[in-house]
């Protein structure tokens, strides 16, 4: 593949980024939650979020998007793995929700008296 980008497409890309990174958006809702529950969990919330930002514009600047647009067969791949990968999220949220993982309810113990 071949690119034949002049010498102002670099910095154009930069600003593109740069207004990424400054505009809220859903990751914003996860880090005020995740704030809401202790300063810890929400600096590792955007932690996260700039982690997949990065990855982001770095697929972004080496082509990946171009990639995907021209070859079907790899984007049917990546939509399918996406996919799966969000009924593993589904899946393992309900099971903790049931109880039946590590976040359940702790069993119920002997029952007392009233007296």
């Amino acid at each position: 593949m071949s690119t034949n980008w002049g010498a102002g497409v670099l910095p154009l890309f930069a600003g593109v980024v740069m207004v990424a990174y400054g505009v809220p958006g859903p990751d914003w809702m996860v880090v005020l939650r995740a704030s809401a529950r202790a300063r810890r969990f929400g600096f590792l919330a955007a932690a996260g979020g700039q982690c997949g930002l990065c990855v982001h514009m770095a697929a972004a600047a080496l082509g990946v998007s171009t990639a995907l647009l021209h070859s079907p067969l790899a984007f049917t791949a990546l939509k399918l793995f996406g996919a799966a990968y969000l009924v593993f999220l589904g899946s393992q949220a309900l099971w903790q929700s049931w109880g039946g993982g590590r976040g359940g309810p702790p069993p119920p113990g002997p029952a007392r008296s009233p007296g």
